[in-house]
């Protein structure tokens, strides 16, 4: 149901066993209907007009979430969503991630070209393999070094003054796209 000009999701409420939906590059904003699909495990809204997410609070079954490209500013509603392995919320205007702090199972997340400084919080979220922080205003990395699994991180377009000590994340392989060398202490 992507690239259809879908602005009215109500329809879709009914359909409580539905386990994916993609509804990328339509003009939705009301998300409401939407959640009360709670058998969903996958939920894709890249590249609408959503602000509030808040109805998504109830979609505990979720594993795979990508909300890129929308207007949201308040994450809150994502704290419920422990069960989510991926979660995709770049170029949107996001400054606080504190409500990621439970989202124990993200081996993904994608949080590029957003308003983020602080990312303390990430350094709880032990089980990231991939990370996504391009294009925000951070400046400190040092929470990262608890990243054990950390294989890939993207922080280009950012204004982070020393990543020496990432050299330190024994998985990692890949630093901003690009393959790079890290040698054992």
């Amino acid at each position: 149901m992507s690239r259809n000009g879908i602005s009215n999701v109500e329809r879709l409420s009914s359909l409580k066993e539905l386990r994916e939906l993609h509804l990328w590059d339509n003009n939705i904003e009301n998300i409401e209907p939407i959640g009360n699909l709670t058998e969903l495990r996958m939920l894709e809204l890249i590249h609408n007009n959503v602000t509030d997410i808040s109805p998504l609070s109830s979609l505990t079954n979720l594993r795979d979430l990508s909300l890129d490209e929308n207007n949201i500013t308040n994450i809150d509603s994502l704290s419920q969503l422990i069960n989510l392995n991926s979660l995709s919320l770049m170029n949107n205007n996001i400054k606080n991630i504190e409500p990621l702090l439970f989202l124990r199972k993200l081996e993904y997340l994608g949080l590029s070209i957003n308003e983020i400084k602080n990312i303390g919080v990430i350094g709880n979220l032990v089980n990231l393999k991939r990370l996504d922080l391009g294009g925000n205003k951070i400046t400190d990395v040092s929470p990262l070094l608890s990243l054990n699994n950390l294989e890939s991180l993207s922080i280009d377009e950012s204004t982070v003054e020393n990543i020496s000590d990432i050299k330190n994340l024994k998985n990692l392989t890949k630093i901003n796209s690009e393959d790079i060398i890290l040698k054992a202490k």
